[in-house]
């Protein structure tokens, strides 16, 4: 039996060695393509998704408190629509102090109430809360201080008797007690600024 023999061209070898080596390098970059990993999460970003930061709920006694800033802030910016908002008390006493007014018009009656020269009550924003309770479903109590806008702190009066209004001769007094009440989801003031008081 005859050896066969193969002619190879040396081009033509060196031609599929770098082909080889070609396809090779494709298939290892593929490879380590595929194999990177995913993202890892990290505990924080779990807790971000999975845990939210959770904001405290705000209670009735809060909610009571702000009503009575809020009004106590409006009168003391002239804003009497706003205040009569936030007002739930009567209004008896101001109709028969300011009968000029209409009786139906109740910013009409603060507005008389905080810029008149006759019947004069301090409708000053208030400064702090000193106290709050709940005193009964839906009922709250507020001990608080006024101040005026220098900062002065109102002082004597009385929020509790509308008439007279006449200055006391001595000035104690500085934390006055406000009711809210809560009416249909309302928080409202049930009584009038202090209607007579004196500056330190």
């Amino acid at each position: 039996m005859g050896v066969i023999r193969i002619k190879c061209h040396p081009k033509k070898i060196m031609l599929h060695s770098k082909l080889l080596r070609s396809i090779c390098l494709i298939g290892l970059l593929l490879t380590a393509c595929s194999a990177v990993p995913p993202p890892v999460s990290t505990p924080a970003d779990n807790a971000t998704s999975h845990n939210p930061v959770q904001t405290p709920t705000r209670t009735d006694l809060d909610l009571a408190g702000d009503a009575l800033t809020m009004f106590f802030d409006a009168l003391s910016k002239g804003d009497y629509s706003t205040a009569v908002k936030y007002y739930g008390g009567s209004y008896t006493a101001l109709q028969s102090m300011y009968p000029k007014v209409d009786p139906q018009d109740r910013a009409a009656l603060f507005k008389s109430a905080c810029e008149g020269s006759v019947y004069r009550f301090y409708c000053w924003k208030a400064k702090d809360i000193v106290e709050q309770k709940q005193v009964s479903l839906g009922r709250y109590l507020f001990t608080v201080r006024f101040e005026d806008e220098q900062g002065h702190l109102l002082t004597g009066g009385d929020n509790r008797t509308a008439v007279p209004c006449l200055p006391p001769e001595t000035c104690p007094r500085s934390q006055y007690v406000y009711t809210v009440q809560k009416a249909e989801g309302d928080f409202l003031v049930q009584e009038l600024p202090v209607c007579a008081g004196c500056w330190p």
